[in-house]
């Protein structure tokens, strides 16, 4: 037997399976008193020093005792007698432990400036949990003092009342969105307490059916946004075979469409990527009298350029010798400074530098080049009106969707009754429920944090996401004023 295959077979023996229902770092202590912490399904042993075992045992207990709280303020909107009296315990078993051990987030600070937290409030910070027992009191770094959070005192949680039916259309989709993340027409249906068939009717323009996603219904916000001008495209080929369906769409995404921008704002220049490589080889061709100029783009970016270089054309009007017009062109498509290099003998070596003379004449070369093209493009009106039409189909086709009303029919299961998001932290949060990538581009002290766990909250309960996680990436840049302490090199970064 391998030495890899015997600690296999030991880990196998002393693998201890744990409850299923229990997360991940929860730590447990056994009937015979020993730690242990759950990590992937099994009870890892977890060391703790004999004189700190009783305290941790102590916040085991409060942190079975607040998540026991929370579980049944969360399952009913009436203080009975056992929320009351599990409140009550949990309330004096913290005042307990403080009086035996101190605040629940203590901490002494070294000589050279670093916080060394106890071993059980530190042990107990892996927990899942353990932040709620931490957020147990309300503590006060230079003090080193604590008082009961509200928690300890009242209510925090409410259960939000779900709703079994709806007034209106409007409050059907609104109650949907909030149970799905999307416009459901079961739900809808039911919560109007009618057929599929009716609540479709009743709905109108309240939703789309969107072709791209075989019909299914979509929000008005949320259809009218985005890149409407390819849906409209979509809307239109639809509405060819089911105008009844599909010719509500097409009147819809028609009005929103941003007005179209003409050649007379747009600025046409070699490279563009939206002018096409036929459209560059007709032009070059056009201006160089060269029926051989050919213009390719294998790949985006990329260009093959092939014409001649001793025409008067090319090393004189749009080139010069040492960089004739197909050089330059070349340069231009693919965004390359437009240089002439000359070889020199810089001791027993020799050396490639510009040579300022020849680069000044190609790059006044490029620069006549570049103003005819500009000019040019326009002077076909069937050209000028497919390049236009490419343009803004390209750069101006986005409706942004407003989510400060969407963000009002959110209930939020499970927040806090003491906090209240602002319209902009819950238009944030039904942006991150509908959309794959969002930025949340505030100012300091606008709230992203909450929004972040709101919106991953959301994600998790909506079942758009099954782990949802917060990264956070710190970067340190010469950190310096630390007593005793220096970090000399940045950290990597982000």
């Amino acid at each position: 037997m391998t030495a890899r295959t015997a600690a296999v077979e030991q880990a196998r023996a002393e693998f201890i399976p744990t409850d299923t229902e229990l997360w991940d770092g929860t730590i447990v202590r056994d009937d015979d008193g020993a730690f242990a912490q759950v990590v992937g399904g099994r009870r890892d042993p977890l060391r703790v020093s004999k004189k700190n075992e009783t305290e941790l045992t102590n916040l085991l207990a409060l942190r079975d005792g607040v998540t026991r709280l929370l579980d049944l303020e969360s399952q009913s909107t009436v203080d009975g007698d056992e929320i009351r009296a599990t409140r009550a315990d949990l309330r004096a078993g913290y005042e307990s432990y403080v009086r035996r051990y101190g605040p629940i987030n203590r901490f002494t600070v070294t000589k050279t400036g670093a916080r060394l937290t106890p071993e059980a409030p530190r042990l107990m910070k892996a927990d899942p949990f353990g932040p709620a027992v931490l957020a147990l009191e309300l503590f006060d770094d230079e003090t080193q003092t604590s008082k009961p959070a509200a928690r300890l005192e009242r209510r925090v949680v409410a259960p939000r009342p779900i709703k079994e039916g709806a007034e209106t259309p409007a409050e059907a989709v609104a109650l949907s969105m909030d149970r799905h993340g999307y416009a459901d027409i079961e739900t809808i249906a039911y919560l109007l307490g009618t057929t599929e068939q009716d609540a479709r009717e009743q709905l109108g323009t309240l939703v789309f059916d969107d072709p791209d996603q075989d019909g299914q219904i979509v929000p008005a916000a949320e259809y009218l946004s985005g890149n409407v001008r390819e849906k409209f495209d979509h809307a239109r080929t639809a509405a060819d075979d089911d105008p009844e369906r599909y010719g509500p769409n097409v009147v819809a995404l028609q009005e929103v469409i941003p007005e179209t921008i003409g050649s007379d704002q747009i600025e046409a220049r070699i490279g563009a990527v939206w002018i096409d490589a036929a459209t560059h080889q007709a032009f070059f061709r056009d201006v160089l009298r060269d029926r051989s100029f050919r213009v390719e783009s294998p790949l985006p970016g990329e260009w093959v350029v092939k014409g001649d270089k001793h025409s008067l054309l090319a090393t004189e009007e749009y080139g010069t010798n040492a960089r004739p017009a197909p050089e330059i062109a070349a340069a231009l498509l693919e965004q390359r400074p437009v240089e002439v290099r000359v070889e020199i003998e810089v001791g027993d070596s020799k050396r490639r530098v510009i040579d300022a003379q020849e680069t000044t004449a190609a790059q006044e070369k490029a620069d006549k080049l570049q103003e005819r093209f500009g000019d040019w493009v326009w002077e076909d009106a069937e050209r000028a009106q497919r390049l236009v039409d490419e343009y803004n189909r390209r750069f101006n086709a986005i409706v942004l969707r407003d989510y400060t009303n969407d963000g009002q029919y959110l209930t939020l299961p499970g927040l806090t009754e003491s906090f209240s998001p602002r319209p902009h932290q819950r238009a944030a949060v039904a942006r991150i429920v509908s959309e794959p990538a969002v930025g949340l581009f505030h100012q300091v002290g606008a709230g992203k944090t909450a929004e972040m766990v709101m919106g991953a909250m959301e994600l998790r309960r909506m079942g758009l996401a099954s782990k949802p996680a917060v990264v956070v990436c710190v970067r340190l840049d010469n950190v310096h004023g630390l007593p005793g302490r220096e970090i000399a090199s940045p950290a990597r970064p982000c």
